[in-house]
């Protein structure tokens, strides 16, 4: 079912604030550990156009949840333990969305306790929804995925080796699963209930703001 055109005006601003953020935290963490490749390469930025991929988009557009162009990462400038920077990076993403929702959470909150604005409080809990959901999508440990390069860190070297030589033929399958199947919603959708209803209870700060029924 394709979305209404409320869901793709929220989704398109999730698009152009939640992703470059995304990626743009993926840059600064693997700076920050000694690679610059991101920031050489004109990644280390919010602008949306220098991360934005079309199929990713789409995704977002049509689903409510995709992927931007991978933030390029070269493991061998990192000062420390290679294994371990690649995992803080790749994890630097999906924390970027949580800390998004997390902010969105503390919006919908305060406009319903404030303002009594239905229409800020239904934006804000989908831009928290919506980032949720990215963030959940991001760690399942399936290339190109974040979750892979922080599952890498686990995995023995041979393990490793066989994802990256795989990685193509494992992104397809992976997209035709996403496309064509409904394996995922399920998974997902209980993975991104329990942390809205996480976040609903941290943003609750003692029963002084409310909780959300959802």
């Amino acid at each position: 079912m394709l979305p209404d055109m409320y869901d793709l005006v929220i989704r398109a601003f999730v698009l152009f604030t939640a992703m470059p953020i995304h990626e743009f935290a993926h840059g600064w963490v693997a700076n920050k550990l000694g690679d610059p490749t991101a920031r050489y390469q004109g990644r280390l930025t919010l602008n949306p156009f220098a991360h934005l991929e079309l199929t990713g988009v789409l995704m977002m557009l049509l689903v409510g949840f995709g992927w931007a162009k991978p933030v390029p990462v070269n493991p061998y400038n990192f000062k420390r333990n290679r294994k371990g920077s690649m995992a803080l990076t790749a994890l630097a993403g999906p924390m970027s969305n949580l800390l998004m929702a997390l902010a969105a959470m503390l919006v919908c909150k305060i406009s319903a306790v404030a303002l009594g604005s239905f229409t800020v409080m239904s934006v804000a809990f989908l831009v928290c929804q919506i980032n949720i959901t990215l963030m959940v999508f991001n760690l399942i440990p399936v290339y190109p995925l974040d979750g892979s390069r922080i599952l890498s860190f686990f995995l023995p070297e041979t393990a490793t080796n066989w994802v990256e030589e795989h990685s193509q033929i494992i992104y397809m399958v992976f997209l035709a699963v996403v496309l064509f199947t409904p394996l995922l919603d399920i998974p997902l959708t209980i993975a991104s209930r329990w942390f809205l209803g996480l976040l609903n209870r941290l943003t609750s700060i003692g029963s002084l703001l409310p909780m959300i029924a959802f």
